[in-house]
């Protein structure tokens, strides 16, 4: 997800505030921190979700909506909701 690349760069940025001796690198580091710590729990809430057997129903459904649609070249109902 954009979460997990977004921790890896707000990390590398902060990594060389540190390494320049930044004097604004600790406020950095915090608001990384935040930020990482946020983004980890809508990566694990992501995780869950995709592992959710409705979630994986739900999928299917979708995809199986999706393949008529195709083959149809429309929306399979004449008047769709």
């Amino acid at each position: 997800t954009i979460d997990l690349f977004t921790m890896a760069a707000a990390l590398s940025r902060c990594t060389q505030s540190f390494k320049l001796q930044s004097p604004t690198a600790v406020h950095e580091s915090n608001l990384v921190r935040i930020w990482c710590e946020e983004a980890h729990g809508r990566i694990n809430n992501t995780i869950d979700t995709i592992q959710n057997p409705a979630f994986t129903a739900r999928t299917k459904l979708m995809t199986e909506i999706a393949r008529e649609m195709v083959d149809k070249e429309s929306t399979v109902p004449v008047h769709p909701l």
